[in-house]
């Protein structure tokens, strides 16, 4: 019997966000019990390493798209039919068993390659900040799949409401099981991820501004890497805040998750977001 092939459409298997981690924890964990993986990143190149790492047997085939995330409503309208031709392409020229997306613009483009069987995953909320035309004809194409995977039955509620067959499958926890020692807990906060305007690392900023008067002996570490990481750096320097250390991603991380006492999270939106399970699996208190 031949093993089952799954494609899996990721956007860039190169960044280190939470999707990435566990777009590549499901595709490992696929590839440990038979399947055939395959990993299909839209904007990287041959270049590109994953930043997590990626079972040996599991393909990765990069598209080298250019990017349409930002720019003019033109750009990205040209962007996005470039690379709705290219993917188009490459699910005519490499069939699989099971095609998946794993965010609002792979989950359509695999919807618009015409096969039968897709199932889309969605690591954000159903009311993500997006354009109302969008949101219209993402939940028109949504009725295309298979299946769609939520992390919340809030987003199963909402998305069955509109005639979308779904699931929740809500994130796993990326760690193996171990004891915390709350012994070694040190005075410390933690926030961990992408520098963009939806992890809202400028109102942390201004907030541990605030407690730090009260409790100078404490420490926060923000986690993690993006646009705005040189810019959250400059504004907390200028409002005289020194004790916030600025730490680029790391594969270590459970070392800083082992010694927080909290973990500290002001995100303008997110759905069930892995940080706060992992940061409570290893016994932070979540804020």
């Amino acid at each position: 019997m031949s093993l089952k092939l799954i494609s899996i459409f990721i956007t860039d298997i190169s960044q280190c966000g939470g999707t990435e981690r566990t777009v590549i924890s499901l595709a490992n964990y696929l590839s440990e019990n038979s399947y055939k993986v395959k990993i299909i990143s839209l904007f990287s190149n041959k270049e590109s390493k994953p930043f997590f790492e990626v079972d040996s047997k599991i393909s990765v085939i990069h598209l080298q798209l250019s990017s349409y995330m930002n720019g003019s409503l033109f750009i990205k309208l040209k962007g996005y039919i470039n690379s709705y031709l290219k993917v188009n392409r490459f699910i005519r020229d490499h069939d699989a068993d099971i095609f998946m997306g794993t965010s609002r613009n792979t989950n359509l483009l695999c919807i618009l390659g015409g096969k039968k069987l897709i199932i889309g995953c969605e690591h954000f909320p159903n009311n993500v900040p997006m354009n109302g035309f969008l949101r219209i004809i993402r939940n028109i194409f949504y009725k295309k799949l298979t299946k769609l995977i939520v992390l919340t039955e809030r987003d199963q509620h909402y998305y069955k409401l509109k005639g979308i067959s779904t699931e929740v499958i809500p994130n796993a926890i990326p760690f193996n099981s171990c004891s915390v020692d709350f012994n070694i807990k040190e005075k410390v906060a933690l926030a961990v991820g992408r520098h963009s305007d939806q992890k809202n690392f400028k109102e942390l900023i201004r907030i541990w501004k605030c407690i730090w008067k009260r409790c100078e002996d404490w420490t926060l570490f923000i986690v993690g890497e993006g646009p705005l990481f040189y810019e959250n750096q400059k504004f907390a320097k200028e409002i005289g805040c020194d004790s916030i250390k600025f730490i680029k991603y790391t594969n270590s991380i459970i070392e800083y998750y082992m010694k927080a006492s909290l973990y500290l999270m002001t995100s303008i939106y997110e759905a069930f977001p892995m940080v706060l399970i992992e940061a409570k699996n290893l016994g932070c208190v979540n804020i």
